[in-house]
């Protein structure tokens, strides 16, 4: 059995946040985190 390490450097990683009028307060919130 293969066994893949985790890795949690989060290198070349992309995150991206959509916002709407439907989940601001949420959106807002998700943005202000980063």
């Amino acid at each position: 059995m293969t066994e893949i390490e985790p890795d949690s450097s989060g290198e070349g990683l992309r995150v991206g946040i959509v916002r709407s009028r439907f989940n601001e307060r949420i959106g807002v919130a998700m943005l202000e985190a980063c």
